[in-house]
C-alpha cells in the first residue's frame, strides 16, 4: 500500500502515529500532566487543549517578515 499511495500514506501516517518515540510520548504525557493539574475544576474536555498544546508548526518566516513591512508602512 505504501509503494502504490506514497502521498496518502505520508499523510495518514501522522494521524495513526501520533507518538511514535518515546520522548513524543513522554511530551504528550507532560503536557496532559500540566494541563489536568492546573485547570483541573475548569476543564471537562481535555482534548481540544492538549491536541493544542502538541501541534507542531512551521512558521513561515518569509511570510512573517512581509507582515511586518506592512505594518511599518503607515508611517
Amino acid at each position: 500500500m505504501q509503494h502504490v499511495y506514497p502521498a496518502l500514506t505520508a499523510k495518514v501516517l501522522k494521524y495513526i502515529l501520533p507518538f511514535p518515540t518515546s520522548y513524543l510520548c513522554e511530551v504528550a504525557f507532560s503536557a496532559f500532566v500540566d494541563i489536568k493539574s492546573k485547570k483541573r475544576n475548569k476543564l471537562l474536555d481535555m482534548e481540544p487543549h492538549l491536541r493544542l498544546k502538541l501541534t507542531i508548526r512551521e512558521l513561515n518566516y518569509d511570510d512573517l517578515s512581509f507582515q511586518q513591512k506592512q505594518f511599518h508602512s503607515s508611517h
